[in-house]
């Protein structure tokens, strides 16, 4: 406010209510968050997971950050949803999703790939750890226990594992995962397959579940 003669006598300060336009910013973040959500089991979904395996290829080019992709496939579970029912199998896949969401670190990521099948990435590991923890999470899902009207039920997952390489692609890697997800299954079952020979394990003794395995690419 200035006076007769031009000088500065006030100032009048005016308050917009933004109550709208804050209430249209957090309904887009909303949206942007469900659209890379699972709508079943609440974690990340294939979106997120194409965001975050470009980031780990980005993190590994930029700062030498290891990484291994875990793809896991539910065993029969065909079986499960034919005898108990779609309900109930779905409480079985928000169980898992829960499993391996709360018993990874926090800079892991895990997402639903498709159906039954879940996906890792683990980061920040040698491949002895990365091994470690792979067989960790196949042990967790097998010790879960769904129960169904008082039955304790066994649920068991066969885990395609592999450990970045020299020259790999978000392809090639993927690529390797899913051909020793089906190794895993062709063996029977309840394991995890890798994708890297290790001269130091001939698995002179392997069991007939939950058994680590080896195979050259």
């Amino acid at each position: 406010m200035f006076s007769n003669t031009g000088h500065i006598i006030g100032a009048i300060e005016v308050f917009r209510d933004n109550t709208e336009n804050y209430k249209g910013m957090k309904k887009l973040e909303s949206l942007k968050e469900s659209a890379l959500n699972d709508t079943l089991t609440g974690i990340g979904n294939r979106r997120f997971f194409e965001k975050q395996i470009k980031l780990a290829f980005d993190q590994t080019a930029r700062h030498n950050i290891p990484f291994g992709l875990l793809l896991i496939d539910l065993d029969s579970f065909d079986i499960f949803v034919e005898k108990y029912g779609q309900t109930f199998s779905n409480n079985i896949l928000k169980t898992v999703a829960k499993t391996l969401e709360e018993n990874v670190r926090i800079y892991d990521v895990i997402c639903r790939w498709e159906g039954e099948k879940f996906i890792a990435i683990i980061k920040h590991v040698d491949e002895e750890l990365f091994r470690v923890l792979a067989e960790k999470l196949r042990m967790l899902i097998e010790n879960s226990f769904p129960n169904f009207n008082g039955q304790m039920l066994v649920i068991t997952a066969s885990i395609g594992a592999s450990y970045i390489e020299s020259g790999d692609s978000e392809a090639t890697l993927l690529r390797r995962a899913n051909k020793h997800l089906n190794m895993a299954k062709l063996e029977g079952g309840n394991m995890v397959v890798y994708d890297r020979s290790d001269s130091s394990a001939d698995n002179e003794n392997e069991n007939e579940s939950g058994q680590e395995h080896e195979y050259s690419s």
